[in-house]
């Protein structure tokens, strides 16, 4: 599947999806909230989280939406104004 995005830098670059990437999709999508998605892992004080096939899949359906402007659409959203 093609994708892409643009970085801070306004560099435009065809990628995968990568880390940075899914940092976009997490908050946007409340990916952490939804228990389909995503389990939390507590050990005291410290969360990790663990994702599900069904989390891969709903983004991978959101990327092919709009792959060339979603993270974009996103980041616009995350930070108004910019």
């Amino acid at each position: 599947m093609p994708f892409s995005y643009t970085t801070k830098n306004g560099e435009s670059l065809k990628k995968s999806f990568n880390g940075y990437v899914l940092s976009q999709f997490i908050p946007y999508y409340n990916i952490k909230r939804d228990k389909r998605y995503s389990y939390a892992h507590k050990i005291g004080n410290l969360i990790e989280y663990t994702y599900s096939q069904q989390a891969s899949e709903f983004i991978v359906n959101q990327i092919k939406q709009d792959p060339a402007r979603i993270v974009e659409k996103i980041k616009k959203e995350i930070t108004p104004g910019t």
